[in-house]
């Protein structure tokens, strides 16, 4: 046993360069790399199909979110569910109105919304 720096250094046992030499020699083997190529294709196609179930969720999630939101357009008497959208899409501002087609509405109609009605002679965004 040598000093080195107030500790002491212990030369490796004959095993343990052995199993160094083994390790060493299975990594550059064939077989060694076959195998690491292997684990790392198993690795991404693991990451892969919990990538696909996550996003499968989100659909799921997405197109229950939007069927409850026209079944609730239909339910409010809008015949047309992306009418309906445009008519509460439109309620914040007349440009959002006239961006969507859906500025000029009489009353009663979608699109219509009465604090955009400045004269209020029952037509908006004019």
């Amino acid at each position: 046993m040598a000093a080195y720096n107030g500790a002491t250094y212990k030369a490796p046992e004959t095993e343990d360069r052995l199993a160094a030499v083994h390790d060493n020699f299975k990594a550059v083997s064939k077989g060694g790399r076959l195998a690491a190529f292997g684990a790392m294709l198993a690795s991404a196609v693991r990451g892969l199909f919990n990538e696909l179930g996550r996003l499968l969720r989100v659909a799921l999630f997405a197109g229950a979110v939007g069927g409850a939101t026209g079944f609730g357009l239909i339910m409010l008497g809008y015949s047309d569910p992306v009418l309906g959208a445009k008519h509460f899409a439109a309620a914040p501002h007349c440009a959002f109105a006239h961006y969507l087609g859906v500025d000029k509405a009489h009353m009663r109609q979608p699109g219509y919304w009465r604090h955009h009605d400045a004269d209020r002679n029952g037509v908006a965004c004019e």
